[in-house]
């Protein structure tokens, strides 16, 4: 990389892995998993609790009920004494999680919806009714973030929202039954998914939540409760035994009674990987967000039930991996239906399958009758399976745009397959990445059990056979093949570069950050807290219809261009003032500070106002790198007020995916270039709703190389009055365009973009309005009446709406659309798509 240095972090925080670098100092090794309907774990402390006004609950949860389940489903409850309980779904808005105490009803419903089925989420409860304020009794964090009792912008409120004075608290009281995975009351509200690391702590002083966890390099990471207190009644559950899962390892001995589990709950998915002891993390399962809701899914999200219905039932994974996987899935019962199938499907089609296909037109399936289906031509392959087969699936993604895969059945790989030599292919996929799926089948009924290698008993179906991957990951019944892995975070790759774990300098949250601001309107206004100097910076008062501020440290402070005109640039010492080491200072001027209104700053890092002179092309060009080598600032003159080619150096470390440019002293549409559209001939105006256009022969942008892009004469592209360019490559875990297709549904289509979006920007290559979303403004996923990721133009310069119409979810791997509004989700609508990361997936906490 030109311009990044390595910073790694000590040698104890940013240890090697086998199957990368690792930033969880602590490791959780184990999670047991819920079904949702019978299981649960219960202890009666027969002793007098240590102090019944102070505890303290942490624990680790991953979802796999469907999202839309209104069914309050209880991660701890009790009630004899003293009601109390921790949920997921109160029972009238599906998906929120929250809390009740004894005050005589519920006192906590968030509207920070948990619709990410793909990662882990941490929830520490404090209670302590000693306190003299009634918002400090209790405390509620989410990964870390603390929501306040009275805060009515998370919280639907009935009561008080927090305990009266010394009011004692059930959890752990003696002779109170308490239940953990279920509603203790009725016994209903079974728990669905996982939970790991479940520490009550009982009396004494009460933790803080920098006892449970802390946010490392951006990352919410867990600590080591074993220096804890956990009083009398506390108690530690790593359920780090199949064979007695409800045993505490506090040293208590105040062990659970496990009802109704099997020695194949225990999983080895977890919060944490590490290649010191084999822990492979989070796993991936099946994906609500991304399956045909007629697709029962149960077993932790890993087994795949169809019942009904006369149209296919497909259903595709939470992950993929950038290089060689391995999967194994059990075809426990039949379809008299052949659309029983394991496959791939093209992560820009329609994640939310349709019924059109058995998995996908552009991607390959192996059929239960032996056919191989490649983009949707069938034709004689394998073996047919019969009940209980075990089929597997070898994907080589070291290349996206050549992507090769090997089917097998019980140990025998089809067609003379060898992964392991690379030999005996059975399919080539040329149109980009894919991610692994399942089709459920057409008619009739039949279930398929997945296997990624978090559990490999396929549910009690089979004997585990041991086997893990190369890194030392997983459980397989058979030995995969050379070097292809098990589809696992620790296993998943981010770019080195951005890697929290080997770099405490430039990790995504320390080169782009959206950032919310209140205006004064005073004549210098500082707006800090970054962590970083901004280079690029998007300013847009969410309130009003000021037009939106692009600034640059190429082009200098107060030079302003707006992305809704096509206005030249203009100079205001009133606009912006200056970057600071952490953010920057605005004048008075109203698009940027009007006292009392609402502001939000895109910003991005690139090279600290430093710029260099690139001469790799036809045109010398002035650059800013940003550390990655992904992004980058480029000002050059052009040559040419008629067509003619001319080339200009982007200074990327690879060949740019999207590239903004503008006209900077004339006025001239901003263009939008990418490999998402048709071709790189094509463009969109980013200042008007226009479509993609093709703009061969003069206007037109070929293909950009590793070192420069082309300048056939257009507004905004070659002027001798100066151009901009906004230069942007795809970075594992950081940037990605691309494109993806609508499904005119309300359950929209799902994005798999490899990370947890901080900003995204949409727009259909039809005649439509440019989007822009990010996590800060309204940043929890939408609640019940759609209000959520507020919506701003950068086309228009309209103040900020939450449009229950555009309403979307920002998840730990990606984004999901959630109606059926054609801006963002047309039926066979393309859309292109730019994203910047918070937090890459391998490290992400769910949403």
């Amino acid at each position: 990389m030109g311009v990044f240095q390595n910073n790694l972090m000590g040698a104890a925080a940013a240890a090697s892995a086998a199957g990368g670098t690792t930033i969880y100092d602590y490791q959780i090794a184990n999670s047991v998993r819920m079904n949702g309907s019978n299981q649960y774990l219960n202890r009666t402390a027969s002793s007098t609790a240590t102090n019944n006004d102070k505890k303290a609950i942490s624990l680790w949860f991953k979802r796999a009920g469907t999202s839309g389940n209104t069914g309050a489903t209880y991660i701890i409850s009790c009630q004899q004494d003293d009601l109390a309980a921790l949920f997921v779904n109160d029972g009238s808005t599906a998906d929120n999680v929250g809390y009740f105490t004894n005050n005589g009803g519920q006192n906590g419903k968030s509207k920070f919806l948990k619709r990410d089925f793909s990662a882990w989420n941490h929830l520490v409860f404090l209670y302590d009714s000693t306190e003299s304020t009634g918002t400090d009794r209790v405390k509620f964090y989410i990964n870390g973030v603390h929501y306040t009792t009275a805060d009515s912008t998370f919280w639907n409120i009935d009561n008080n929202g927090y305990p009266d004075s010394s009011a004692d608290i059930g959890f752990g009281k003696g002779s109170n039954d308490n239940n953990i995975g279920r509603y203790q009351y009725n016994g209903s509200g079974y728990f669905n998914g996982y939970l790991a690391d479940f520490v009550m702590i009982d009396g004494g002083t009460v933790p803080s939540i920098s006892d449970f966890g802390e946010t490392v390099n951006g990352v919410w990471v867990p600590k080591d409760p074993s220096g804890l207190t956990f009083g009398t009644n506390g108690c530690w559950l790593k359920f780090e035994s199949s064979s007695d899962l409800g045993n505490d390892s506090s040293g208590n001995n105040n062990d659970w009674t496990a009802n109704n589990f099997a020695a194949h709950d225990q999983m080895l998915d977890s919060p944490t990987f590490s290649s010191t002891d084999s822990n492979g993390g989070n796993f991936a399962t099946l994906n609500p967000v991304a399956s045909n809701p007629d697709v029962i899914l149960s077993e932790g999200n890993l087994f795949a039930t169809k019942e009904t219905g006369s149209h296919y039932e497909n259903a595709s994974a939470t992950m993929n991996l950038k290089g060689k996987y391995y999967v194994e899935v059990c075809a426990k019962e039949l379809m008299t239906d052949a659309g029983q199938a394991v496959g791939l499907v093209n992560v820009k089609e329609d994640l939310i399958p349709n019924g059109t296909g058995r998995l996908n037109a552009t991607g390959v399936s192996y059929l239960r009758d032996g056919t191989l289906e490649t983009a949707g031509s069938a034709a004689s392959f394998g073996t047919a399976w019969t009940a209980g087969d075990i089929v597997q699936m070898a994907v080589d993604m070291t290349d996206i745009d050549s992507v090769k895969v090997w089917f097998g059945l019980n140990n025998t790989w089809q067609n003379s397959g060898n992964p392991s030599a690379g030999s005996g292919i059975a399919a080539t996929i040329t149109n980009g990445e894919q991610i692994m799926a399942i089709s459920a089948g057409y008619t009739g009924t039949g279930e398929l059990i997945c296997n990624f290698g978090q559990e490999g008993t396929f549910a009690g179906q089979k004997t585990a056979g041991g086997n893990a991957d190369a890194n030392g990951y997983g459980n397989f019944i058979y030995a995969p093949p050379t070097n292809f892995l098990a589809l696992c975070a620790g296993n998943l790759t981010t770019a080195a570069e951005i890697d929290p774990a080997q770099t405490s300098d430039y990790y995504p949250q320390k080169l782009f950050d959206a950032k919310l601001y209140t205006g004064d309107g005073a004549s210098t206004l500082t707006i800090s807290g970054m962590d970083f100097q901004p280079d690029f910076t998007w300013i847009k008062n969410r309130e009003t219809t000021d037009s939106h501020c692009l600034f640059d440290s190429t082009r200098g402070v107060t030079k302003l261009l707006s992305s809704d005109t096509t206005a030249a640039e203009a100079t205001d010492a009133d606009t912006l003032k200056s970057w600071t080491s952490d953010g920057f200072t605005v004048g008075a001027d109203v698009k940027v500070n009007t006292s009392g209104e609402d502001y939000v700053g895109w910003n991005w890092r690139a090279n600290g106002g430093t710029t260099s002179t690139n001469t790799a092309g036809d045109i010398n060009s002035t650059v800013q790198v940003d550390p990655s080598g992904c992004f980058s600032i480029v000002t050059y003159t052009g040559t040419t007020s008629s067509a003619g080619v001319e080339t200009v150096g982007h200074g990327l470390d690879s060949a740019p995916n999207l590239i903004i440019t503008k006209g900077v002293g004339l006025v001239a549409n901003w263009w939008v270039f990418s490999d998402g559209q048709t071709s790189w001939n094509y463009g969109m105006n980013l200042n008007s709703t226009a479509a993609s256009i093709d703009k061969s022969g003069n206007g037109s942008m070929s293909a950009p190389t590793s070192t420069v892009f082309s300048t056939n004469h257009t507004d905004g592209l070659n002027d001798t009055e100066g151009d901009i360019a906004y230069c942007f490559a795809n970075c594992e875990g950081y940037i990605k365009s691309g494109t993806y297709v609508g499904n005119g549904d309300d359950n929209g289509t799902f994005v798999y973009t490899g990370f947890r979006p901080a900003m995204m920007i949409i727009k259909e290559l039809v005649v439509d309005n440019w989007l822009i979303y990010d996590d800060e403004r309204l940043g929890y996923n939408a609640d019940a009446n759609g209000i959520g990721n507020a919506v701003l133009y950068p086309d228009y310069a309209y103040g900020e709406s939450s449009e229950a119409s555009r309403a979307i979810d920002i998840l730990s791997n990606g984004f999901k659309l959630r109606t059926s509004n054609a801006t963002g989700n047309a039926s066979s609508g393309n859309y292109l798509y730019f994203a910047m990361a918070k937090n890459p997936f391998q490290y992400a906490t769910a949403r």
